[in-house]
């Protein structure tokens, strides 16, 4: 009974040895899962905050795509603005060149009668 005792002491301890050493090996694989699951947080938050700062860059875009479109607006309706000014201007020159071309006839006319008279009054001084 003695023997048997100790023959089952012995298994019970190669069974704590067994078991320390799994336990060990289980330790290690939790300290790996540990790093693990440190590293996998910290790329998961540098991955947030990647997307964090290229939402800011979207919404920065935007914005600016925005302001964009804006001063394109405000341009055309510059140009919409210049065209009506330039048809205004065409239509104050076609005038003045009318202005001017009765004011030619005019001239001629009052020079064509001067010198009607003038002749006449040479020839009836002759």
């Amino acid at each position: 009974s003695c023997v048997e005792l100790s023959r089952k002491l012995d298994v019970a301890l190669v069974d704590v040895v067994s078991l320390e050493g799994q336990l060990e090996e289980l330790s290690c694989r939790a300290e790996c899962l540990d790093e693990e699951h440190l590293c996998a947080s910290s790329q998961c938050k540098t991955e947030s905050e990647l997307f964090v700062e290229a939402k800011l860059h979207a919404e920065e875009a935007t914005l600016q795509a925005h302001e964009a479109s804006q001063r394109c607006a405000a341009m055309a309706l510059k140009i919409s603005t210049m065209d009506e000014d330039l048809e205004e201007l065409n239509r104050e020159q076609t005038l003045a060149r009318q202005r001017w071309a009765t004011t030619e006839e005019s001239v001629l006319s009052v020079a064509e009668a001067a010198e009607q008279r003038s002749a006449e009054k040479w020839r009836a001084a002759e």
